[in-house]
């Protein structure tokens, strides 16, 4: 959320941004799409575990004036993550069983930069989050290809990442 929209790896189409914001000595972050797929190419260090979202939801303040606690944030995420149609996630030809990898925040604090990925004011917000990750250990040298898809609001929303990334 502090990566300028700009750059912001979410929005990237085609890997071009994956490096960005990559400060955990032991994580790589890849991003998912706010909608749509997303087929991206990149480079990663060996020796970095990876961390990314099959499909998730968040909800603040900002983006939902509506809501005026944060058991309603933390409840709007659960909903919308309950109502996930189909889900999928491949590891290098590797089928995962997605059921045991949902996580849940409870509501944090969150201060949203000018030019965010969300386009809501910038400021101090509450947000919490609910969704699909997957937290792979680190990859041995060379190709892997991590593809994943999810879709909620009844197939409206349709999310999807391919990464093609080489580990160096």
């Amino acid at each position: 959320m502090s990566t300028p929209k700009s750059i912001n790896p979410i929005n990237d189409k085609t890997g071009e941004f994956s490096f960005q914001s990559q400060n955990d000595p032991n994580v790589w972050f890849l991003a998912g799409t706010f909608g749509g797929l997303a087929i991206r190419k990149c480079t990663i260090p060996r020796g970095k575990a990876i961390l990314f979202p099959i499909i998730n939801y968040e909800a603040c303040f900002a983006d939902e004036p509506l809501l005026t606690d944060r058991h309603q944030l933390e409840n709007k995420c659960k909903q919308e993550i309950d109502n996930i149609g189909k889900l999928y996630c491949n590891v290098n030809g590797l089928d995962i069983k997605l059921s045991e990898y949902r996580i849940h925040s409870e509501a944090f604090e969150i201060d949203l930069p000018v030019d965010n990925c969300l386009s809501v004011n910038a400021g101090h917000t509450l947000m919490a989050s609910d969704g699909y990750w997957l937290f792979l250990q680190p990859l041995s040298r060379g190709k892997c290809v991590i593809q994943s898809f999810g879709s909620c609001m009844a197939g409206k929303v349709k999310i999807g990442c391919k990464y093609q990334l080489t580990v160096h």
